[in-house]
């Protein structure tokens, strides 16, 4: 066993003495530029870096703080969703994952940044964990418009399924407490 390992050991020794390249051999001679070469001005940029503003609002800006706090609010005042804070939520509750800007249609987006219309609404995606139900499922919810008001609403994000309620089943809600 002894003389399997010294063998061993001497070939990677001798496999990593083998004599290296030169990073000189593989870079192209000069390949940074000289100091003197590099064109200056006389502009004095130390005080301030540049501005700037754009032409228009961003529309997929992320949620701010108070935004994604109003939608948490006006979910967990709609009775039908049974929400559970998160803080005091078992596996079995209802409660929310994620808060996300749902971003605008492409159509309103380009109506608004090349024919000068109207900014599109702002929308939020809301991902629900529905654990209080006998077949515990996860559904995404559209919820606005943004600011919350009173004219605000919400229901499940079915874009791009068929199924009219898009709901997706949790076989494991034991495994996630």
């Amino acid at each position: 066993m002894w003389s399997s390992t010294f063998t061993l050991l001497t070939l990677l020794g001798s496999t990593l003495a083998l004599p290296q390249p030169k990073i000189s051999s593989i870079r192209r001679p000069g390949w940074r530029p000289n100091r003197r070469d590099l064109h200056t001005d006389s502009t004095d940029t130390s005080s301030s870096p540049p501005t700037t503003t754009a032409p228009k609002d961003n529309i997929w800006n992320v949620l701010s703080n108070d935004e994604a706090a109003d939608v948490i609010s006006f979910l967990h005042s709609k009775d039908d969703l049974n929400l559970t804070s998160v803080d005091d939520a078992g596996s079995w509750d209802n409660t929310i994952m994620v808060i996300d800007l749902l971003a605008p249609n492409k159509t309103d987006a380009l109506d608004y940044l090349d024919k000068n219309g109207t900014m599109p609404e702002r929308w939020a995606i809301a991902s629900l964990l529905f654990g209080a139900t006998e077949e515990p499922y996860a559904q995404d919810w559209v919820v606005g418009p943004i600011p919350i008001t009173n004219d605000s609403s919400y229901y499940p994000y079915t874009f791009g399924t068929h199924t009219p309620e898009a709901k997706i089943r949790v076989y494991d809600m034991d495994s996630h407490s």
